[in-house]
Formats: C-alpha cells, structure tokens, sequence
C-alpha cells in the first residue's frame, strides 16, 4: 500500500509553492481590506467597496503569483489573466457556498459564522490554488 509521501512533496518544490501562494493570498487579503475600508470612508457602499476591493485584490494576487508563487517567464496576458480572474471567481462562489450552508444547516459550532469562515476559506484556498496551477498558470 502506498501513503501520502510528505517527503517526496516537500523535495518537489510544490509545499513551497504552496506556501508562496498562502503568502501572497494574505497580502491579498491584506489590500482588499484595505481598499474596501478605503472606499467605505470615502462614501462607497459596503457591497461597491467590496467589488473595487476584490477587483483591486485578483490584480494583486495575480501579478504576485506570476511571479514569486508560478514565476510565469513569459509577458503578462489578457488570457492569462482572464484564466487567474476564472478561477477567483469559481473560488469565491465555493467560499459563499460553504459558508452560506454552514450557516444554513451546520450542526452546533459549524454553524457559527467564525468557524463556518474557517472552513470555507480552506476549502477555496484549495480551489484556488489547484486552478491556479492546472489553469491558469498551467506548465509554469
């Protein structure tokens, strides 16, 4: 029977892939916080900060991970783009999925809306980074 080979995982590169892309997740985080703080003081709404902030955030992350989590070699692309855009897109929709069933149907401590966060964000965490990889930054 063959396991899961931790080792052979770490001596890839890919863990520290991984690690790259959770970094540059955070400071993603990190800009669309303060972009969407930003635009709610200067008058915005919760939910058009919110959109300017998650825009500002996709072309953060995606500049980032072209080049320290992926280090794409060749030019930047408006299809390259559009592939990273998707797969944020189909992340966020799997963070509110979960979230919003935790919320809806979680039993006891999954439904609080901290730990039904956690998870969610795990789970598109995940997604994303899988996208990323197999998508839109597929051979780099």
């Amino acid at each position: 029977m063959t396991g899961f080979d931790v080792t052979a995982l770490v001596r890839s590169g890919e863990a520290r892939r991984f690690l790259r892309f959770c970094v540059v997740g955070g400071l993603g985080f990190v800009t669309d916080l303060g972009v969407l703080l930003a635009a709610v003081w200067l008058g915005a709404g919760p939910l058009a900060g919110r959109g300017l902030s998650f825009g500002i955030a996709v072309v953060v992350t995606w500049l980032l991970n072209r080049t320290l989590t992926f280090k794409a070699g060749t030019r930047p692309s408006m299809r390259e783009f559009a592939s990273y855009l998707s797969v944020q897109i189909v992340g966020l929709l799997v963070n509110l999925t979960v979230y919003v069933t935790l919320i809806a149907f979680g039993p006891g401590v999954l439904a609080s809306p901290a730990v039904a966060l956690a998870i969610a964000s795990a789970i598109a965490l995940v997604v994303n980074y899988s996208g990323a990889r197999s998508f839109a930054f597929h051979g780099k």
